[in-house]
């Protein structure tokens, strides 16, 4: 039996976006949840906890619930009202964001002499392959933002009751508030803080202590410093999604008129800057809180 032919360079494997529209699917309802939980809405109130022996694994406080303990079924996410609720954008958003990086992929290693940069010898080696991977899922999330756009929209309307779920609709939407391309410019931030920053501390780790390290470390490590990044760019992510509702009459919509470095500032301010970074678990009630005001 021959091995399966492989794809060339920006030759679209409609099989690979088959499975990430799949996944996508049924994935949606976290989908929803993150977003709901990005948004700030809490559809329940928080529940108190008591610390337990060892409280540095275990602390006390209120808490909200996590996906996994309670959160779909406060929110009603698992009803068939709501299901399709930005599935259809989602799943837009999801393919475009494929196809595009597929066709561009050729494009890019041409303006970068095909080179891999698989074994980064200088920094200018980390900069140039830093810039290679960024080129190439920028254009995805570019091509593929209006569909990410229309997919946050309208989960946020499950908060209103409203569950809007056709594409069509909004399209228009977006159209006649020229809201095609809302929070790009953060999400093309952190997109660029999370590779050249993690290209950058895995040269550095590599150059400097990967001699010296065990099998667990070198294994692990590309883990913890790509979990280290992600968790420094996340609130330009969060702002990013947080843009998407405004102009909207939906009741998340807390900042209608900020930039998103007002935004970004009030988050931080709030100590709400990792909101939605963790939902599977209960989540602890920030210090700060203004149940009035979902920041």
């Amino acid at each position: 039996m021959s091995a399966p032919e492989e794809k060339k360079k920006g030759e679209i494997d409609w099989s690979k976006i088959g499975f990430q529209v799949a996944i996508c699917s049924v994935s949606h309802p976290v989908t929803q949840a993150r977003h709901l939980i990005q948004l700030g809405h809490e559809p329940a109130a928080p529940f108190r906890k008591e610390a337990g022996f060892l409280k540095i694994f275990n602390p006390g406080g209120n808490f909200y619930n996590g996906v996994f303990t309670g959160y779909l079924l406060d929110a009603g996410l698992l009803s068939r009202e709501v299901i399709y609720a930005g599935l259809v954008a989602k799943m837009t958003e999801t393919c475009i964001s494929s196809i595009s990086q597929t066709l561009v992929e050729p494009v890019v290693d041409d303006l970068f002499l095909n080179k891999n940069y698989e074994k980064t010898k200088s920094f200018d080696d980390v900069l140039a392959k830093s810039l290679k991977q960024f080129s190439i899922q920028a254009t995805g999330i570019i091509c593929s933002r209006p569909f990410c756009v229309i997919a946050i929209r309208q989960i946020a309307s499950i908060a209103d009751g409203s569950n809007e779920s056709s594409l069509i609709e909004g399209l228009k939407g977006i159209a006649s508030e020229n809201a095609w391309f809302t929070g790009l410019v953060p999400r093309l931030l952190h997109e660029a803080i999370t590779v050249f920053g993690l290209n950058t501390l895995v040269f550095l780790y590599e150059q400097t202590l990967k001699d010296k390290a065990d099998d667990v470390v070198e294994k692990t490590m590309p883990l913890l410093l790509s979990l280290a990044v992600s968790s420094v760019a996340y609130p330009l992510h969060l702002v990013s999604n947080i843009q998407c509702i405004q102009g909207t009459k939906s009741v998340l919509n807390a900042h209608p008129e900020l930039t998103w470095l007002n935004i970004l500032s009030k988050l931080y301010s709030a100590k709400d800057h990792s909101r939605g970074s963790s939902i599977f678990f209960s989540r602890k009630v920030r210090a700060i809180k203004s149940q009035e005001s979902a920041v």
